[in-house]
């Protein structure tokens, strides 16, 4: 089930895709629909990652699934202290080894 607004970018993807798509107009002050569905929680969410993300002064396309990656890792884990968050990210960070040669560094072709 997708909630959303009633912006046609939506109404394409779920019918391309055959989700269920429940429409909330706020602009009709219509907040809530079968007494389950609403925006709140989106909403919220998304002004955690709007404040979040404003500190960097705008990221690159190319990196945003890594920023987003980062935000949810820190968002669920908000109560708990830095010093966890901080050993909690090493350990995730060498459970998935990247193993990089100077062959391969060499030959990569970087984009300056």
């Amino acid at each position: 089930v997708l909630i959303s607004d009633a912006h046609n970018s939506y109404k394409s993807y779920t019918s391309n895709n055959d989700v269920e798509h429940v429409i909330i107009n706020g602009s009709n002050k219509e907040y809530i629909k079968k007494g389950i569905f609403h925006l709140n929680n989106i909403n919220n969410y998304h002004s955690r990652l709007k404040k979040w993300i404003s500190r960097f002064n705008g990221v690159s396309t190319k990196y945003l699934q890594l920023y987003l990656v980062w935000f949810q890792f820190l968002d669920n884990r908000k109560m708990e202290s830095d010093l966890s968050k901080k050993k909690q990210m090493l350990i995730l960070a060498s459970v998935y080894g990247t193993w990089e040669t100077a062959d391969k560094l060499r030959l990569r072709n970087f984009a300056f």
